[in-house]
């Protein structure tokens, strides 16, 4: 090959070389977009960026200047890239000296010995065989850890009023906790409010117990909107339904985001603006807690429990146009480092603050995710979200499930958080 060629092909060679690298920007650039990094591989572009530095060391001891122009870019275009993708993460805050405010912040630390538990507990393996990772933890233990770290929820089945000077008094949480108890009086007649119950009939053997408290509600404004997973034989679920109430709706979803995400798709077929109340349902089995039945019906009784509680709680609605959410006491939860990319991305969906120092003076919610709460607040967060939240499908959420970490996990959280960003309270029934 001539001098020229050899040249032509050199100087070819180094723009491709350049421009190669350029390419990695443009997943930068979609990952800021969708402000998530979940789908990208870190350790691909920490090896990329690898490549490309040990090639620029050589082009400087060769003193190759075509080496060291592609390679300088290589370097630059992966390590903005491997910088996004650890930012969205945390991790870069973290290298650089920051951390959670959980912490370093007095009110949100862990007692020590529950900081042993909970490594203890994450130590353990998997103990069911769908991916699900259903941690094989005493039950003595899971109810001590919770009490200990005053984490999410305590699963009732005890004494309220020893729980709740348990959870204002031990490591300082965030809320105190107060309960709004039932009124006595039964002489006030049920407000005349169009209330929408919404089911996420995930699991079909559980309909009878639904059944037997929805019937303490059934008839006047309310309209039972019932979301069945695709592909779920529940052909005789839904016979019992419609002979149940004939006029109840039910609508195939797809099996994503967990209730929070059937919810989305069912609100998808109604008007939610035409009604007051909305009342959120699941058939919750939470095996990772190993008392899942107890925490189930501590969350429906709140609600539903007999037609005197349903009532009071539609009062409530009517009496006080402060009240947006009513919830289980047991499961008013606060306490979360906000540490998970999937948080920030509900958060900017809803168009709320993403800074934690906005967001905490106001942070409960119901864990669980069943409430009732104002039709138009949760119109209002169907709206905002819809076309911008993907829940991820059910078979991706696996390790998610554990840690807390998906769209529908970072929406259980932001229910009562939107709430309370609107000006309204959360009344806690016991």
């Amino acid at each position: 090959m001539s001098t020229s060629g050899s040249q032509l092909l050199g100087t070819a060679a180094t723009a491709y070389g350049v421009i190669a690298p350029l390419s990695a920007l443009l997943q930068a650039r979609q990952m800021l977009a969708r402000r998530s990094s979940r789908e990208v591989s870190v350790r691909f572009f920490a090896s990329y960026a690898g490549g490309y530095a040990i090639w620029l060391l050589y082009g400087l001891s060769a003193g190759s200047t075509p080496l060291i122009v592609v390679d300088a870019v290589g370097v630059l275009c992966a390590g903005l890239t491997l910088a996004v993708a650890l930012a969205l993460r945390g991790s870069l805050a973290r290298l650089a000296g920051y951390r959670w405010p959980a912490e370093i912040d007095p009110e949100m630390r862990l007692a020590p010995e529950a900081r042993a538990r909970i490594a203890e507990a994450a130590a353990l393996p998997p103990a069911d065989q769908d991916g699900l990772l259903a941690l094989p933890m005493p039950l003595a233990m899971r109810d001590d850890l919770l009490r200990i770290a005053c984490a999410n929820e305590s699963f009732g089945g005890g004494d309220l009023a020893r729980y709740m000077n348990l959870r204002n008094g031990l490591s300082r949480p965030r809320h105190h906790l107060s309960i709004a108890p039932f009124a006595t009086s039964t002489s006030v007649p049920t407000p005349a409010l169009r209330v929408i119950v919404l089911l996420h009939l995930f699991h079909p053997e559980q309909w009878p117990e639904f059944r037997e408290r929805l019937s303490t509600i059934r008839g006047g404004a309310t309209q039972l909107l019932v979301a069945i997973p695709e592909g779920f034989e529940a052909e005789a679920c839904i016979v019992d339904i419609l002979a149940f109430d004939a006029k109840a709706r039910i609508v195939r979803v797809a099996n994503r985001g967990f209730d929070v995400g059937s919810h989305w798709q069912a609100l998808d077929t109604i008007d939610l603006r035409t009604f007051d109340v909305a009342m959120l349902l699941q058939t919750k089995t939470s095996s990772h807690t190993r008392i899942g039945p107890i925490w189930r019906r501590n969350l429906v009784n709140a609600l539903i429990g007999t037609p005197e509680r349903w009532r009071d709680n539609l009062r409530a609605f009517a009496s006080n146009p402060q009240v947006g959410m009513i919830g289980s006491a047991w499961h008013q939860s606060s306490f979360h480092p906000w540490t998970y990319p999937a948080m920030g991305e509900v958060l900017r969906a809803l168009q709320m603050p993403t800074r934690f120092d906005e967001i905490k003076p106001i942070h409960e919610f119901v864990a669980g995710s069943m409430f009732m709460v104002r039709a138009p607040l949760l119109a209002e967060m169907h709206e905002r979200t819809r076309g911008t939240i993907a829940f991820e499908p059910y078979e991706l959420l696996g390790i998610a499930r554990r840690s807390d970490e998906s769209l529908a996990h970072a929406m259980e959280r932001a229910f009562g958080l939107y709430v309370r960003w609107r000006g309204f309270e959360i009344l806690w029934r016991p």
